[in-house]
C-alpha cells in the first residue's frame, strides 16, 4: 500500500527500499521501455572520448593505401593536447557547472526531493508511444503542407 510515512529503509510506500530497489532493477531488465525520473542535465557532459575502438580497429587493417598509412591512432590522454583539455574543462565547464549550481541549486533541490516524491517506473506502451509519434509528426506535416498551399 502507499503511506506518506516513511519505513526503516526511508521507503515511503511500505515495501523496504532494497525490495523496491531489487523490483525496479528486474524491471529495467525486460525489453519493455520504462519511464525513469530526470535528473538535472546541469554537469552531463562526456568526460573524455573513448578511442580505444578505433585504434584497435586501426591496428588490425593492413596499411596497404595511402590512405591507411596516413591515419594515426587518436587519444587525448597525454601531451600538449590533454593539458589544454584539462584547463578547458577546470575554467570553463566545471567553472560555469559551478557558478550554475551556485546561483540556481537545480542539483541541491532534486537531491533533497527525490526521497520526498516517489517514483513509480512503469512500463511504456510502444504501441501506443508509436501512435503518438506517428499523429504528432502527421499533424506536422498537415500544417508545413497548409503553410506552403498559403
Amino acid at each position: 500500500g502507499t503511506s506518506d510515512a516513511a519505513d526503516a529503509d526511508g521507503a515511503a510506500d511500505g515495501a523496504p527500499a532494497t525490495d523496491r530497489t531489487l523490483a525496479t532493477l528486474d524491471l529495467t531488465m525486460r525489453d519493455e521501455k520504462i519511464v525513469l525520473p530526470l535528473a538535472p542535465a546541469l554537469g552531463l557532459y562526456l568526460d573524455r572520448p573513448y578511442f580505444e575502438p578505433y585504434n584497435n580497429q586501426l591496428k588490425d587493417q593492413p596499411k596497404a593505401t595511402p590512405e591507411a598509412e596516413r591515419r594515426q591512432p587518436l587519444g587525448w590522454d597525454e601531451g600538449v593536447v590533454f593539458d589544454e583539455v584539462e584547463a578547458f574543462k577546470r575554467e570553463s565547464i566545471w567553472g560555469h557547472i559551478f557558478a550554475t549550481e551556485a546561483r540556481d541549486h537545480e542539483f541541491l533541490q532534486y537531491v533533497n526531493t527525490a526521497d520526498l516524491r516517489p517514483a513509480e517506473y512503469t512500463p511504456i506502451d510502444q504501441a501506443e508511444e508509436d501512435a503518438k509519434w506517428v499523429a504528432i509528426r502527421a499533424e506536422k506535416a498537415a500544417a508545413e503542407a497548409a503553410a506552403e498551399a498559403a
